[in-house]
């Protein structure tokens, strides 16, 4: 996955998530930093912005 990513820490240790996430003008590409070879979650700007609100 490109395009400025941000893989940050992972304070928890091994069993602990740790995701990346890459944000386009079309396109929010989120993957599992620790498995990086797992799909891709693409998600819509509207859809994430949804999904932020809800947080």
């Amino acid at each position: 996955m490109t395009g400025g990513g941000d893989p940050g820490r992972d304070p928890g240790g091994e069993d602990s998530l740790v995701h990346e996430i890459a944000l386009t003008p079309a396109t929010i590409h989120i993957r599992d930093s620790k498995h990086p070879a797992a799909d891709v979650l693409h998600l819509t700007p509207a859809t994430w912005s949804a999904f932020l609100k809800t947080l």
